[in-house]
């Protein structure tokens, strides 16, 4: 028997039409793949941090002297006594009339001595009347000074310089060689007065202490012209007024001694440690610190052996680092919007934060760095 044998025919164009299909899948999986690619490199992210500095300050005790004890700088502390004395008029005072008086010049050009009596009447061109207070006598060719006062109240008798006063009571030809002139304005005609009271001479204190120590800054800048100083009043030894407390016056005087020290340094020390406190003031290193350009305060607290303690006053701003970990960009891979916002926010020195996408439908801020923006802007 013979065998027989079956064939099975392929249509001749099958295997065109497979490799057609697999050509096309591998073209649809590569476009899809490249678009992949390009939507993941097309993705961007831009954060913007807007920052606020804080003011801070140091308020710290430094010890200035011969010392190598912490907190402390080199320098000098010196001494010296003043004395001031000045004068004053009482509060609470008022007006009161007086006859306004000063001192005359009486001329002799006759050849006569000539003799006038207390009260002789001195007579201003303006007809303003004023009386020698004592008895004078002029030799002839001479002229002799002699004190006069007005003969009324109140400010009609401050007048002058006068040129020439007449004497009415010498005859009109004696008035020719016999007058009287002044160099200075009288004065009196109205007075201040008032009583004297404990609080006038604590003023008057005040004031004086605040003179002493000008006055004290002045020697001092001498001694150490090279170096910075602080000036203080450290022992007030004597106030002592000219008039007692109650008494009714319009002018009184006060002297006041007083001990006064001086602080010498050298102002970059001080600053130096002054800088180096207020770094200390930083949180962690996500935040800097930049210090004022105005020099440090310096208030003397005691003295001690020529050793001073002073308080030190120093500002600055602290700001957010850019540079710190809390700005790290691998802190906002994956993050929404909100969230990165919401981290931001919680930081110190931040102002405001504001998040960009690219394109705008993006959810999520990519984990690529590169493709991570972190902008930093500053407010005031």
């Amino acid at each position: 028997m013979t065998p027989r044998r079956h064939e099975t025919k392929i249509p001749g164009n099958q295997p065109i039409r497979f490799y057609k299909i697999v050509a096309l899948t591998f073209l649809l999986l590569t476009i899809g793949l490249f678009a992949v690619i390009i939507f993941m490199s097309s993705k961007e992210a831009e954060i913007i941090v807007t920052t606020k500095s804080s003011a801070i300050e140091i308020n710290r005790q430094l010890e200035i002297g011969e010392s190598s004890a912490p907190n402390s700088i080199d320098g000098i502390v010196t001494s010296t006594e003043i004395t001031i004395t000045e004068k004053f008029s009482p509060s609470g005072e008022k007006e009161e009339l007086g006859k306004a008086g000063g001192v005359v010049t009486i001329h002799n050009e006759s050849s006569s001595n000539q003799i006038l009596v207390a009260t002789t009447r001195l007579l201003t061109p303006e007809g303003v009347l004023f009386r020698l207070d004592d008895r004078v006598s002029i030799p002839a060719g001479s002229t002799v000074e002699a004190v006069a006062h007005a003969d009324q109240e109140g400010e009609i008798g401050e007048v002058g310089p006068v040129e020439r006063f007449s004497i009415p009571g010498l005859s009109e030809s004696s008035q020719k060689f016999i007058y009287a002139t002044s160099n200075e304005a009288m004065t009196g005609g109205v007075k201040q007065v008032g009583v004297l009271s404990a609080e006038d001479i604590r003023k008057a204190e005040k004031i004086l202490s605040d003179k002493v120590e000008s006055r004290a800054e002045e020697e001092f800048a001498k001694l150490f012209p090279n170096k910075n100083f602080i000036v203080s009043i450290s022992n007030i030894k004597q106030v002592q007024s000219d008039v007692e407390v109650g008494e009714k016056v319009s002018e009184f005087n006060v002297t006041l001694v007083a001990e006064v020290a001086g602080v010498f340094y050298e102002a970059e020390d001080l600053e130096t440690w002054a800088v180096s406190m207020l770094m200390k003031r930083a949180i962690d290193q996500s935040e800097i610190i930049e210090a004022s350009e105005d020099p440090p305060t310096v208030i003397l607290e005691s003295l001690d052996n020529k050793k001073a303690v002073v308080n030190v006053v120093y500002t600055g701003l602290a700001s957010l680092n850019p540079e710190g970990k809390q700005l790290q960009k691998s802190i906002f891979f994956g993050k929404t919007k909100d969230e990165a916002r919401r981290y931001l926010l919680s930081l110190d020195h931040v102002h405001s934060a504001e998040v960009k996408f690219k394109p705008a439908w993006m959810r999520t801020i990519p984990h690529v760095s590169d493709k991570v923006t972190i902008v930093i802007k500053k407010v005031d």
